[in-house]
């Protein structure tokens, strides 16, 4: 079994019995300014600081491996805690995060709508 990452108690990993894994990550650095009139002239900016830095995984889960249902049931009872853990990619820790969203496609159901494959969008956003 191979881990490719965690967040919190939530591991995903890579192995021969079970895949649970993301295969996408997007990051967003953003600076923040602000405008302020200028009598007369154009607006001037000001810069502020950085905001929060936030992460998106893509994640796929498959029945063969996983049981999809659970995986989602797990992953909503802790974006509801709203409590930050530690978000650990490939290896590196990035911080504290919190699971601010979470979007889930069904791509495949079975003959009485169970969940076969499933496609997760995970919004994680920097806590501090």
């Amino acid at each position: 079994m191979a881990q490719t990452g965690s967040f919190g108690d939530i591991v995903f990993e890579v192995s021969a019995e079970s895949v649970k894994t993301w295969d996408s990550v997007k990051r967003r650095h953003m600076a923040s300014f602000a405008a302020h009139d200028v009598a007369e002239g154009r607006q001037r900016l000001e810069f502020t600081g950085i905001e929060l830095g936030s992460i998106d995984l893509q994640v796929r889960l498959d029945a063969r491996y996983v049981s999809p249902r659970h995986e989602i049931e797990a992953l909503a009872n802790t974006m509801g805690s709203g409590e930050p853990q530690v978000l650990v990619l490939g290896g590196k820790p990035y911080g504290e995060y919190v699971l601010e969203g979470m979007t889930e496609t069904w791509t495949h159901t079975d003959g009485q709508g169970r969940v076969m494959i499933a496609r997760l969008t995970l919004k994680f956003r920097e806590y501090n």
